[in-house]
């Protein structure tokens, strides 16, 4: 007969002694916590004006908590055209929302996140031109914890006009951003791992930087660099100089006018629809893959230039 190993019998004594019944269902629904509202009224306690120390009061009035959640709802107030500058670190899903019909620019902050990143929200001031806010920290995993750790951030920025924001940088460790359209003169969106979504991101320069997942941006305005080391990009329009470096994963882009683009894959396909003006030349190399390109229009001195490792390369105006 099949002897049982020492954890396993100590197991069967422990179920059998104790009858436990566990209902895994039950426990996945208490893991998930309160649920984020993305358009919950904010309360006055919760509404400062940037730049300032938060009360006693509106600190201890904190919204409320779920075990190892806690939901966080507040609102920060500036001049009209003073906020310029936001720069967020988290560990959860991120949904950006930009509105341009306030009569006072604000910052909104809605979630569910660790007790932890709650306080320190609930505790900064931040300054009278912008916000920094760190919502890093994901709820420990407790015995028998069940179902997912993921919870949802969401920003909602008041601007009197959408093109006044200066510096923004946004940094995740796990997770999605969803960041909508959304402009400023620099632009920083570094994820780890998860997939990265946007309509339209407008900057001078943009940096796009993913360890593992998928980039997936409808149009892009500006210089950039984007780096991806597991994954796939997407670009619907590109609209400016860019340099893409990819370990691995597919690469797919279409350019919005000519410009100047560098690609590095070391494994994985790419393909590019050039700009119906582009009348450069097409640098393509691949050391072990096809090649699909058609002959340089030399006319002007916008270069595509390609390099791929291992993997096909198609590029078809």
């Amino acid at each position: 007969m099949k002897r049982l190993s020492k954890w396993a019998a100590v197991a069967l004594i422990v179920i059998g002694a104790g009858g436990l019944i566990v209902n895994f269902s039950e426990l996945g629904a208490k893991v998930a916590g309160p649920e984020a509202d993305p358009t919950a009224p904010i309360a006055p306690e919760h509404i400062q004006t940037a730049g300032t120390a938060p009360s006693a009061q509106a600190i201890e009035a904190a919204p409320e908590k779920d075990g190892k959640w806690q939901k966080v709802e507040k609102r920060w107030e500036f001049d009209s055209g003073a906020f310029k500058n936001l720069s967020l670190s988290t560990d959860y899903n991120l949904h950006i929302q930009v509105k341009t019909d306030a009569s006072t620019d604000y910052l909104e902050l809605r979630g569910v996140v660790s007790p932890e990143a709650a306080e320190r929200a609930f505790r900064t001031g931040g300054e009278a031109d912008g916000i920094s806010l760190d919502l890093t920290g994901k709820p420990k995993i407790q015995f028998l914890s069940f179902g997912s750790n993921d919870a949802d951030v969401y920003l909602t920025l008041g601007l009197r006009d959408a093109t006044q924001l200066e510096n923004v940088s946004f940094a995740s460790s796990s997770g999605t951003g969803d960041f909508g359209e959304l402009t400023a003169e620099k632009l920083s969106i570094q994820l780890s791992s998860g997939d990265l979504n946007a309509r339209r991101l407008s900057a001078k320069h943009t940096d796009l930087t993913m360890t593992s997942g998928s980039i997936d941006v409808k149009e892009l305005d500006g210089a950039s660099r984007i780096e991806l080391s597991s994954g796939n990009l997407q670009i619907g329009a590109m609209n400016g100089d860019s340099v893409i470096r990819a370990t691995s994963g597919t690469i797919d882009l279409t350019q919005k006018n000519s410009a100047n683009l560098d690609v590095e894959v070391s494994s994985g396909d790419i393909s590019i629809k050039p700009a119906a003006d582009f009348a450069g030349v097409y640098d393509v190399r691949a050391t072990s893959g096809s090649i699909d390109a058609p002959d340089s229009p030399g006319r002007n001195g916008d270069t595509i230039k390609v390099r791929a490792t291992s993997g096909d390369i198609s590029i078809k105006p």
